[in-house]
């Protein structure tokens, strides 16, 4: 996935990582399903089972 980013905007892998990195921190998750909770717990994306 840090691959497809990475290649989507022209930048290092290492940079993609870096940058989640940093926003795992200031978010206190640890991972991408935890960012993914996180973004639903504070309605920032719906859930699937919200869509019509």
């Amino acid at each position: 996935m840090n691959k497809d980013i990475a290649q989507t905007f022209q930048i290092s892998e290492y940079t993609v990582k870096h940058h989640l990195t940093r926003i795992y921190d200031k978010l206190g998750v640890n991972n991408r399903v935890e960012l993914a909770m996180f973004a639903i717990n504070h309605d920032l994306i719906k859930q699937l089972a919200d869509k019509p």
